[in-house]
This record gives C-alpha cells, sequence and structure tokens, in this order.
C-alpha cells in the first residue's frame, strides 16, 4: 500500500510540474499506457517513474522559473484549489478545515476600478500598477484561501488584510506583518510557495531508489 501510495503521488507530481511548465499533454493518452505496460514486477515503482522522467519530468530550477510567469488561476481552476488547499494543510491544523466554506481569493482584486478603492491600490503599486496587475494578478503568490471573498471584494489592501487575518487559514499568517502589497512582496510570496510546492510535489531520485 505504501509503494502504491508514493506511486500515485509521483503521477500528480509528474502531470502537476509539467501543467505549470506548460508542457504539452496531448500526448499523455500514449504516455500513460506506454506507462503502465513499462511497469516491472520486481520493482513497480522505479521502472515507472525511470519511464516518466525519460518523457520529461521538470526538475525544480524549471518549475520555480516557469511559476512567475504562469496563470495559475485561469489555466485550471481545480487544480489551482488543489495546490492551495494541499499548501494549506502542511500546516497540521489541530482541527479540522472547513474547505468546503472557503474559495479563491486574489489579493491584489481581480479588478481595480476608477472609485475610491481602485485609486488606492493604484496608489500602492505605483506608476506600472497595470502592468503589475497584469502580469501577477493570477499567480499563485496572489492567490489565498479564505471564507470572506465576498466581504473582500475589491477592498484596499489593509482592509483586506484584517479580514484575512480573521479567516484562520494558516496561509494567510503571511499578511500579517506586511505593510503594502506591491509587485515584491507578491514575488517574494510567488517563490515562498514555488519552493514549498516543489518539495510537497517532488521528483523521485531513481538512483536512490534503485
Amino acid at each position: 500500500m505504501e509503494e502504491l501510495l508514493e506511486i500515485l503521488h509521483g503521477l500528480e507530481s509528474f502531470v502537476l510540474r509539467r501543467f505549470i511548465c506548460g508542457r504539452s499533454t496531448r500526448g499523455y493518452y500514449r504516455t500513460f499506457p506506454i506507462a503502465a505496460r513499462s511497469i516491472e514486477a520486481d520493482d513497480a515503482k522505479e521502472s515507472l517513474f525511470t519511464y516518466l522522467e525519460s518523457q520529461g519530468w521538470p526538475d525544480d530550477a524549471e518549475l520555480l522559473d516557469s511559476i512567475h510567469r504562469f496563470d495559475m488561476y485561469n489555466r485550471d481552476k481545480k487544480k489551482t484549489w488543489l495546490v492551495l488547499r494541499t499548501l494549506e494543510e502542511q500546516f497540521g491544523h489541530r482541527e479540522p478545515v472547513q474547505y468546503d466554506e472557503l474559495t479563491i481569493e486574489h489579493v491584489m482584486p481581480q479588478t481595480i476600478d476608477d472609485n475610491e478603492w481602485g485609486e488606492e491600490w493604484k496608489a500602492m503599486l505605483g506608476d506600472e500598477w497595470e502592468r503589475i496587475h497584469d502580469q501577477w494578478l493570477h499567480s499563485l503568490g496572489n492567490l489565498t484561501l479564505s471564507g470572506y471573498n465576498p466581504e473582500l471584494s475589491n477592498r484596499p489592501f489593509d482592509e483586506k488584510q484584517e479580514l484575512l487575518m480573521e479567516s484562520h487559514v494558516e496561509l494567510n499568517g503571511y499578511f500579517e506583518d506586511l505593510d503594502e502589497w506591491i509587485e515584491e512582496t507578491i514575488r517574494e510570496r510567488n517563490q515562498d510557495l514555488a519552493e514549498r510546492l516543489a518539495s510537497i510535489w517532488r521528483v523521485p531520485s531513481i538512483d536512490e531508489d534503485s
């Protein structure tokens, strides 16, 4: 059973890393049947992972580089939810989290209007606010989980920050001591979450398993 779980987690890593790195999925209908036939009875995990590695299993360097340009939210909301939920679960909650009550929240809002809230965001983001908004809006670093989505709306960062601190979602503890939410802080959180993601969905070391 332990080996089966490791194999399933490895398959998840293979698909997720390729997804983030923009690798084609068109050949999966051929890849996985061949992968199944490549499994050797005396060492199922190593033989399967060896084959998948030959098909392009992105390493950490490629993953961390690609994620800074990756539109996580729009590409696949189900995978985005999986990533955020798994990252949250790593904190080891003493009490069960009611994930069905949570939704994906954009910290920098999806819409920056020409109103009071919008002007506050423009002032915080600076002269290049449009580029920053386009580049980082749907990145992993700008996404979190919250049960306060309607209340958060397009509010300024300081107001969102207060509500996120009330959500009891550990991912949101990151925002507690921040004074602003700008390109630099979004990039830093994106890097932080990407490194966590890489440590959860690792590329197996085939040599060590030999």
